[in-house]
């Protein structure tokens, strides 16, 4: 199945055809802590995903990303018919995937679809959301584009090579009723070098570059998105996505802060000067979304 996102937004500044500070730990749960949270992502046409349960900590204990696991929970899926996909818990605490011996278990996300998620947790609190998935999405071209006059230079076919800032690699796709969409980038490297010169970077910073990011959800009305050299950090190889998002994943992505690693990559998001973030989920916070996704991949090298 197709990866989600590693993260919503670990924000990148993004060049679009586009019309669309705060600390992780202030994803403002009671003050108390204890609050439960889900992160599940429905991709359409994709396998249905595991899902993780846990439960916030008190500012004063440790932050979000050290919060500890929701063991024990109670969870299904249901589209509101007679299909519904239950869940067990993994040997991972916490982490619940589809119950392979569930008869007549549904083989993929669809599109269209409106899926109900229920928690049970073992302490009686009940936790509920519901997404509606995007249509199918696709990217009709792959394209580079020139620099300065954004003319299309060439068609980007799969694994083709890309030097570094030499033109800009653009998505044109039909819009449909897509609400939003965000793009991601994944390094299929594990030791590659950096492409840009690293040192105006802190080394405390340097050594937050991951090998994945993901930029501010976007609005494109006239059917293109365009990927900023700025986000590609590394050599080698690339797999570049284009996510159409629904209304849960684009609230999530549009309201909470995120500041691109070093302040490189896509840049950053604001929230959109949202006073608390913006989560559908009854009873918690968290995400529970979906999206389509197209991708293609590429290999950038430094200028000859």
């Amino acid at each position: 199945m197709k990866r989600a996102l590693a993260c919503i937004a670990i924000a990148l500044a993004v060049g679009t055809g586009c019309s669309g500070e705060r600390d992780a730990r202030s994803l403002l749960a009671p003050k108390g802590g204890g609050t439960i949270v889900v992160e599940g992502r429905l991709i359409v046409s994709g396998e249905f995903p595991e899902i993780h349960l846990s439960i916030t900590q008190a500012p004063d204990q440790a932050p979000m990303g050290d919060a500890p696991p929701l063991r024990g929970a109670s969870l299904f899926l249901t589209t509101g018919s007679v299909d519904t996909v239950w869940y067990e818990e993994l040997n991972s605490p916490g982490s619940y995937r589809p119950f392979r011996g569930t008869p007549g278990l549904l083989n993929e996300v669809r599109p269209r679809t409106t899926y109900r998620l229920k928690v049970s947790a073992a302490d009686g609190r009940i936790v509920t959301a519901q997404t509606t998935t995007p249509d199918t999405f696709s990217v009709r071209e792959w394209l580079l584009v020139d620099s300065n006059t954004l003319a299309a230079r060439r068609t980007i076919a799969p694994f083709d090579t890309l030097y570094y800032q030499d033109g800009l690699v653009e998505a044109r796709f039909d819009c449909g009723n897509a609400l939003a969409f965000q793009m991601a980038l994944f390094n299929l490297e594990t030791n590659s070098p950096l492409l840009l010169d690293a040192d105006f970077i802190d080394p405390a910073d340097l050594a937050t570059l991951e090998r994945r990011s993901s930029s501010p959800p976007l609005e494109a009305p006239d059917g293109y998105v365009r990927l900023p050299w700025l986000a590609v950090w590394y050599e080698g190889r690339h797999e570049f996505a284009v996510y159409s998002v629904d209304q849960n994943w684009y609230d999530v992505a549009r309201s909470v802060r995120f500041n691109g690693p070093a302040n490189l990559g896509f840049g950053s998001n604001a929230g959109d000067d949202f006073e608390r973030p913006l989560f559908h989920v009854q009873g918690g916070i968290g995400l529970f979304g979906s999206a389509a996704v197209d991708y293609t991949y590429f290999t950038v090298w430094p200028r000859p």
